[in-house]
């Protein structure tokens, strides 16, 4: 099946498309909701095959531009245009829960973290239906090690890593190409703690929001649970934590605290990645 991601944060598209090709199955990607209906429409223009369409669509709903209900409507009519009476499952996701009105037109909502099974599972029970109709339900959840938005404190942090998620990836893909995931994970949240520590600097709290927001979502993918709760903290609290603490332990509540605490999360998950290659690699010898 072609799957078309679209996302404007470059680490979830390149890790869904991991995730979904490891299961075999095709995947293209847009970096925005414009880039999709430019993308469709050329499927419409090239209508004798030479441009497939997707059969889902997979578009995260906080994206800057066109996003969104209008995003669903948007594709829907290029769908329609490009293969009449045909349909293509169209599906939301977002890593927090979204106002019902954004979701209407699509087909199911899908909420970050998620597991491909999860995302087929929702395929198996949409149905085509009018962009009016409501949204499907997010699918039942298994019981996972992650946390959700905020809710775990710094102290009451889970496990680096969610041991369920990584074995699943261990099923789905070579060691190689696990290790470039988890790299490529870890190398993009420090991007984005340090991008966060020269936003506190100039008190910009909706942009470190963001940052966080993201990082919350691409570990999330993963299962780096410490990380995806630190995340979420950051995302829920922003810049409100104050600068400095009273307690014995100078900064222990500040924004700098909260960032080299996401810190140390990176570098214990890159550890313990480590020493199991070189577990691995010592099994084989």
């Amino acid at each position: 099946m072609l799957f078309l991601v679209v996302d404007d944060d470059a680490l979830s598209r390149d890790l869904l498309t991991l995730l979904l090709e490891a299961e075999g199955h095709d995947a293209e990607t847009a970096v925005s909701g414009e880039a999709a209906v430019a993308r469709i429409a050329a499927s419409a223009f090239h209508a004798k095959g030479r441009l497939p369409l997707p059969g889902v669509i997979l578009a995260d709903i906080q994206m800057p531009g066109l996003a969104g209900d209008a995003l669903a409507s948007a594709l829907r009519a290029q769908l329609n245009a490009a293969e009449p009476g045909g349909y293509t499952v169209l599906l939301a996701m977002s890593g927090s829960q979204p106002a019902a009105s954004a979701l209407t037109g699509f087909d199911g909502f899908l909420l970050k973290p998620f597991q491909v099974r999860e995302l087929e599972s929702m395929i198996q029970t949409a149905a085509p239906r009018s962009q009016q109709g409501a949204p499907a339900g997010e699918p039942d959840r298994p019981a996972t090690k992650i946390a959700r938005g905020g809710e775990s404190s710094a102290e009451e942090s889970p496990d680096a890593l969610d041991e369920d998620i990584y074995a699943k990836m261990q099923e789905l893909m070579p060691a190689a190409q696990l290790g470039q995931m988890y790299a490529l994970c870890i190398d993009d949240a420090r991007k984005r703690i340090a991008r966060m520590a020269a936003l506190a600097d100039r008190a910009d709290d909706a942009e470190y929001r963001k940052e966080a927001h993201a990082v919350k979502g691409g570990s999330g993918m993963i299962g780096a649970s410490e990380l995806y709760a630190l995340a979420a903290a950051a995302e829920q609290h922003g810049l409100e934590l104050p600068r400095q603490s009273p307690g014995p332990e100078p900064g222990t509540s500040s924004v700098t605290a909260q960032l080299a605490r996401l810190s140390l999360a990176c570098e214990r998950l890159e550890r313990i990645l480590q020493e199991r290659t070189q577990g691995h690699e010592r099994a084989q010898d």
